[in-house]
């Protein structure tokens, strides 16, 4: 856990803090590589907001998850864009979601 509240400078009181927490973890892509990512939660609803990391090509990347709404009492994100180099590479924008019941592991095959 880096810190909680961040704010970019510029910004307004009034605009949300940022907590940051950072992860390092084997690339099961690339031969168990170690990769760092930094994950940007909203202070105030504690909703994921930003992935931020270096791709497997060398790329800073960087993954955007907004426009949040309650669905069914669960918080979905209704839009997701995949930033590489600065570049917009990916947007995936939903018209709707639905939220069903959980089912027992067992209906999945889990234990």
């Amino acid at each position: 856990h880096v810190g909680s509240g961040f704010r970019l400078e510029g910004s307004k009181e009034s605009d949300p803090g940022v907590d940051v927490l950072l992860l390092s973890y084997p690339d099961i892509f690339q031969e168990k590589k170690i990769i760092q990512k930094a994950y940007w939660f909203d202070s105030h609803t504690k909703l994921l907001g930003v992935v931020g990391y270096t791709s497997s090509s060398g790329l800073p990347t960087h993954i955007v998850i907004e426009d949040w709404r309650d669905i069914g009492g669960e918080k979905i994100p209704f839009r997701i864009e995949r930033w590489e180099n600065n570049k917009q590479v990916l947007q995936l924008n939903l018209e709707s979601a639905v939220v069903l019941d959980g089912a027992e592991d067992g209906t999945m095959g889990g234990n």
